[in-house]
């Protein structure tokens, strides 16, 4: 399991990107989701993903009352799927940030994806 966390400035909201790597990262996903205090159900869904080696997806998290955002990356089959799922979870982040706050202005909006690309970045680096 490789994990990367990073704070976005402005929002004060704690990032914690994870890719998993095996099967056995099932149990310290679980411990990083209930520690963000996601829904059981929810903790069972990607947990149960893991353990059945899903490829070519992920899941955002948010508990933005505590926050706090984590995304899983099931592992991918190819470097295009995990471009695309990167920018989809990525995404994900943009709209629930910017939506909590309630930022409605393209500007704000192209900065948090830029700032977030560049983390993206850092995290996959990590993976090579």
């Amino acid at each position: 399991m490789i994990k990367y966390s990073f704070n976005i400035p402005l929002y004060y909201v704690k990032v914690t990107l994870v890719q998993v790597e095996s099967v056995e990262d099932a149990a310290p996903v679980e411990a990083i989701l209930k520690a963000v205090k996601t829904d059981k159900e929810w903790i069972e869904y990607t947990v149960g993903g893991i353990k059945r080696n899903c490829r070519n997806g992920g899941d955002t998290y948010r508990n933005l009352e505590l926050k706090r955002m984590v995304v899983i990356f099931y592992r991918t089959t190819s470097e295009r799927e995990r471009s695309n799922v990167y920018s989809h979870e990525k995404r994900h982040i943009e709209d629930r940030v910017l939506e909590w706050y309630s930022v409605n202005d393209i500007e704000a909006a192209g900065l948090l994806a830029g700032f977030l690309g560049e983390k993206f970045y850092e995290f996959e680096k990590r993976q090579k």
